[in-house]
């Protein structure tokens, strides 16, 4: 991606929202987390295909979307809400 490091992922079916968030909490896990290009790819049935870059300008709040998320379901565990 013109010289920068980047995360692709390659799904298939619907293109969703969440997929800028998912695709934050990847690069969270990369040294200098902001610095990657988050693209996804997304394949349908048709032999079609949808490129979609997600703006390193959203990525902190991106991030901060997911981490709320991740602690969300890690109180439901703890406490066993909705078993």
């Amino acid at each position: 991606m013109k010289d920068r490091p980047a995360i692709v992922e390659i799904k298939t079916g619907a293109v969703l929202p969440s997929y800028s968030i998912q695709m934050a909490g990847y690069a969270n896990l990369l040294p200098e987390p902001s610095s990657y290009e988050r693209v996804m790819v997304t394949l349908f049935s048709t032999g079609h295909y949808r490129t979609d870059v997600y703006s390193r300008l959203e990525f902190r709040a991106d991030l901060a979307t997911f981490l709320s998320c991740l602690n969300i379901v890690q109180f439901k565990t703890l406490h066993r809400i909705g078993e």
